[in-house]
């Protein structure tokens, strides 16, 4: 996932590692225009109120896997809920 111009984007970085271990690397940039695009649907398919826009990068990355044809991925979504959640859980 890319943010051109923004201080978060790490595609430098991405590149570096594509070119070192020499993979086909696939880039998604989401964007509001596109966001509000397909607003329909990505509340379609969550068929539930979301948390914030995390959901809708999330999405727009599992849609590019589907579309690279890659059947399974580790993305570290849920992770955190799996092994023990957050310290907000706790109370």
């Amino acid at each position: 996932m890319t943010f051109p111009g923004d201080a978060i984007d790490e595609r430098v970085w991405m590149d570096r590692v594509v070119a070192h271990v020499g993979a086909a690397p696939h880039y998604v940039t989401p964007t509001a225009t596109a966001f509000a695009a397909e607003l329909d649907e990505f509340v379609w398919h969550h068929d539930e109120p979301v948390g914030s826009l995390s959901q809708y990068a999330g999405w727009a990355v599992a849609r590019l896997t589907r579309t690279a044809g890659v059947p399974v991925t580790l993305n570290g979504q849920v992770g955190d809920e799996v092994l023990s959640g957050y310290w907000q859980n706790y109370f």
